[in-house]
């Protein structure tokens, strides 16, 4: 009887050890290293942790990730997460300088190696952030950050303080990622000759990294009665047609005018069926409004082609929605040359009329070039600057309260997030050899790169 005991309790050890062997196995395939490091050092006192550094370089992924999830899970110790002051001072020692990213463009280089001509063409998006002047001294260079600073661009030193961030990023027609390949720091917005300069020679360095670049997308500038009218109607109405409209969209503030999602809330179906819904009641002043609704309802449309993110919506051969593009371009040009003759104000500046042509012309172009190459479909929201917006909320959302993050501080979280996607892809994969842009990942090289900034810090 005793024997038997004796062998319950051993079986159950072993079952115990198999059981922790499979957890440490696990474990080292979430992390991607030969041994996986233990997250942090046992001690009484909370102040005095030791962590490792591949845990806190997940804490800094998840800080960037989501700021409130992060503060939350510390908050009530669901995971031994540092303060955020700790992670502030390792970014601290993230090496920083504006210019090209050196490590996202060799990255880049390894994905399109054994890639066709067709596989590596991509877009080149750019625009700026604001951010808050600050001079600080740089202990690695031994020199005075805060400054304008075009890189290769630039001849001597600028004295002169730097408050916007110019970010060049790459997104790659046939594959999910997009990569951020440089920033530079500039007084308000570049000049236009600089811009020129800096745009050109991202599109040779990517193509020295194998890759093709057949579209540049940047910001433009958009000025703006019916729609007015209709709110106001609606804001009078105890049954609403139109439930969406408000005051931000027909009268938008500053910041409201960057919004992408009140415009296309403002030229959508609802707000075109509105306008014939009231001109159908004869309601007074919707008696002219028939252009207006067309109008709206094409630029839906002209959304909806420019939109397309999955092979579903993608634009094929012999598509309706290329006539769509066709058929505005032709609306704008008719609409031009009226306002010529008549001597009426156009509905838009000369400039965003230029602009808003020369995009789809360009869009239109793509399309043919990519369809001529034997491409199935076309993802048009790989044209736009979507990627581009998310990557400065992430920016902005990093430094908590303050929207505006330094200029050292810009350019460290700049760094960071290019190592966000190959870093997130590794250690988060679902298979034990992860990959990252196609290729294979050297985790432990990032993260020799992350240590290396740990110890600025330690």
């Amino acid at each position: 009887m005793r024997i038997q005991k004796q062998l319950a309790w051993k079986n159950q050890d072993l079952k115990d050890l198999k059981d922790k062997d499979e957890a440490q196995r696990t474990t080292e395939r979430n992390y991607g290293f030969d041994e996986a490091p233990s997250l942090f050092t046992q001690t009484k006192q909370a102040k005095g942790i030791h962590y490792a550094r591949t845990w806190v370089m997940n804490c800094l992924l998840l800080r960037i990730a989501s700021p409130k999830a992060y503060n939350l899970l510390r908050s009530m110790k669901l995971l031994p997460l540092p303060t955020c002051s700790r992670l502030n001072q390792i970014l601290e020692g993230v090496p920083y300088e504006y210019g090209y990213n050196e490590v996202a463009l060799g990255t880049i280089s390894a994905s399109f190696s054994d890639k066709p001509a067709v596989q590596r063409y991509g877009t080149l998006i750019l625009d700026e952030i604001k951010l808050k002047e600050s001079v600080d001294f740089n202990k690695s260079t031994y020199k005075f950050d805060g400054f304008v600073n075009f890189s290769r661009s630039q001849g001597e030193a600028a004295t002169v303080h730097a408050d916007h961030a110019l970010v060049i990023m790459f997104i790659p027609l046939f594959h999910n990622w997009v990569q951020p390949v440089a920033s530079f720091a500039t007084r308000g917005a570049a000049p236009g000759f600089v811009l020129a300069k800096l745009v050109l020679e991202c599109v040779i360095e990517l193509e020295r990294h194998n890759a093709s670049v057949i579209a540049v997308a940047g910001p433009h500038c958009i000025n703006f009665k019916h729609y007015e009218h209709l709110y106001k109607t609606e804001e009078k109405a105890q049954l609403k047609v139109v439930p969406k409209l408000t005051a931000s969209h027909v009268s938008p503030g500053k910041l409201e005018k960057m919004n992408v999602r009140l415009a296309t809330q403002l030229f959508s179906r609802s707000v075109a069926l509105g306008l014939r819904f009231y001109r159908e009641q004869r309601e007074p002043g919707f008696e002219d409004t028939e252009g207006t609704e067309r109008f709206t309802a094409l630029i839906n449309e002209l959304f909806d082609v420019l939109n397309a993110k999955i092979p579903v919506e993608g634009i094929r051969k012999g598509s309706p929605k290329i006539e769509v593009i066709r058929t505005f371009l032709c609306l704008l040009n008719t609409t031009e040359e009226d306002s010529i003759r008549l001597k009426t104000k156009l509905f838009a500046s000369q400039m965003t009329t230029e602009s808003l042509r020369v995009t789809l012309m360009s869009v239109l172009d793509i399309i043919i070039l990519l369809h001529d190459k034997d491409v199935i479909y076309v993802l048009t929201a790989k044209l736009n600057q979507d990627p581009l917006e998310r990557f400065f909320g992430v920016v902005r959302g990093f430094g908590g309260d303050e929207d505006h993050p330094a200029i050292s501080h810009f350019s460290q979280i700049f760094r960071l997030l290019s190592l966000y996607t190959p870093l997130k892809m590794a250690t988060k994969g679902n298979c034990s050899s992860a990959f990252v842009f196609g290729s294979r990942c050297d985790v432990i090289g990032v993260g020799t790169q992350f240590s290396r900034c740990v110890e600025r810090r330690d």
